[in-house]
């Protein structure tokens, strides 16, 4: 009886475990030709992935700096405000794994690369239902209680931001963070949401929708709100410009630090955004002259 009661006063003692957030970014291999076709049009498949490289080890690392670890690549620890993080990396189905493994360890340290997930995406040719899989998928597994997609062609999409999407799924069924072209750069879901998400897929809400234009993110706003989602508030997260095309690269290249989406980040976010503009800059000025 006494080591009962011992036992109970333990249990009593020890805090419960935080809700994880699992981070999915979605990528591709860095190949000449298959990445930013779009913007290769315009600077030629050498430049375009250069930059598309650039910007996916900064998307990836802003992900794993998520969390409240404290330090640059921690998803291990977190703050009793903030949810614990983890972080995967889901490669579109044609990419061989070994290869996106070996890419991913060329530049990241061991300790992060035994700590990050990497799976195929569903071979689905549907954006929004690559989408959906994979946030499921991620909502169904042990311990996560809320799961949030990110792409890699944002630059400004820094740790601060993926954490405040974090912490509204605490409160919230969903969360889109909007991109200045109608679109949106992240979509987030909470267990709370999955019912409301079953109705959505039912509807093919995704089905729907016109990718790559103006209306996506009203588009699947109406949907969800439809189907009895509670979605947080689209203001949110701050509006973040996406990089497709020649005109996008120089706008973003030539724009003012847009502080508003870094507070509270480290100097290794600063750094690699800063680098990722001169990279940008060097790009336009190789093709200044091209429409």
């Amino acid at each position: 009886m006494g080591d009962a009661t011992m036992h109970a006063h333990a249990d009593a003692a020890t805090p419960a475990s935080p809700p994880t957030t699992r981070i999915i970014v979605f990528a591709r291999l860095p190949v000449p030709g298959r990445v930013k076709t779009r913007l290769a049009a315009s600077v030629g498949p050498g430049d375009a992935c250069a930059l598309y490289e650039a910007c996916a080890r900064h998307t990836l690392a802003s992900a794993l700096e998520c969390g409240g670890g404290g330090g640059p690549h921690s998803t291990s620890s977190t703050t009793h405000s903030h949810p614990r993080v983890c972080v995967c990396l889901a490669h579109t189905a044609g990419d061989a794994a070994e290869d996106v493994r070996a890419w991913v360890g060329s530049f990241l340290p061991p300790a992060d690369l035994a700590r990050l997930d990497i799976t195929p995406q569903v071979s689905n040719p549907d954006l929004g239902e690559k989408m959906l899989a994979s946030l499921h998928a991620a909502l169904a597994s042990p311990g996560c209680t809320a799961a949030i997609v990110v792409g890699t062609d944002i630059p400004d999409v820094s740790p601060s931001v993926l954490q405040s999407a974090a912490d509204l799924l605490q409160q919230h069924g969903a969360v889109w963070g909007p991109a200045d072209d109608g679109g949106f750069y992240l979509m987030g879901l909470s267990h709370a949401s999955v019912p409301a998400t079953t109705a959505i897929e039912a509807a093919g809400l995704f089905a729907s929708v016109e990718w790559s234009t103006p209306g996506v993110l009203q588009a699947t706003l109406s949907g969800a709100h439809s189907a009895g989602l509670d979605c947080a508030d689209v203001g949110c997260l701050p509006r973040l410009r996406d990089i497709d095309t020649l005109a996008d690269l120089r706008e973003w290249a030539g724009q003012a630090t847009c502080e508003d989406t870094c507070s509270g980040d480290d100097g290794g976010f600063l750094r690699r955004r800063d680098a990722l503009r001169e990279l940008a800059l060097q790009v336009c000025e190789r093709h200044r002259d091209q429409a």
